[in-house]
């Protein structure tokens, strides 16, 4: 071997790992990138709720309470403890205001506590990545509510993402009432 040649061997040795460390680099910024700081492993969500007053049945309104999760993500997404609360007020209640815990906004009463879209026996459901899932619960409110409040939240399933909240009031229309109904 001439030292022609084991000095081209060396370069091209050393050219060689240049690459490889460069192309490592590269790869791990580019995962780093797309992992850490975009969270493209992790689901991204959009939660809301809506209320749909069906009708009136004798002395109550027949309502929908719904949940519209759309996972705008890559990765599917689970939920579970997936549960609401639905609050009104009437022509009965005072306007007031709450304490700390609810940030002072408007007291509502309570008409159905922690109802579950999902019930907890069931686990767990899920909404693959693009998806738009709509969950529905039909209950009752009291036929003198003038207003609704729907306040939701489900848990993610690892521990250090906690939870996600959704909170929406609704008026509830006076076409409703018992009067102007078909049922």
């Amino acid at each position: 071997m001439t030292l022609i040649d084991l000095v081209t061997k060396d370069n091209s040795e050393i050219l060689k790992n240049i690459l490889t460390s460069i192309a490592i680099l590269i790869g791990g910024g580019w995962t780093f990138w797309r992992f850490i700081l975009l969270r493209e492993g992790n689901s991204k969500i959009q939660f809301n709720v809506d209320l749909k007053v069906i009708g009136v049945h004798k002395d109550k309104y027949i309502v929908e309470v719904i949940a519209v999760v759309e996972n705008k993500g890559n990765v599917r997404h689970y939920v579970n403890d997936f549960c609401f609360d639905l609050l009104y007020l009437s022509d009965k209640n005072d306007v007031v205001e709450g304490d700390e815990r609810i940030n002072k906004q408007v007291l509502f009463e309570k008409t159905l506590s922690k109802r579950y879209w999902i019930p907890p026996d069931w686990y767990y459901s899920f909404i693959d990545a693009g998806v738009i899932q709509n969950y529905t619960y039909t209950t009752f409110l009291p036929l003198d509510s003038k207003f609704a409040l729907v306040f939701a939240q489900f848990k993610y399933p690892d521990r250090k993402s906690g939870f996600h909240t959704s909170q929406k009031t609704f008026a509830i229309p006076k076409s409703t009432t018992r009067e102007n109904s078909d049922y």
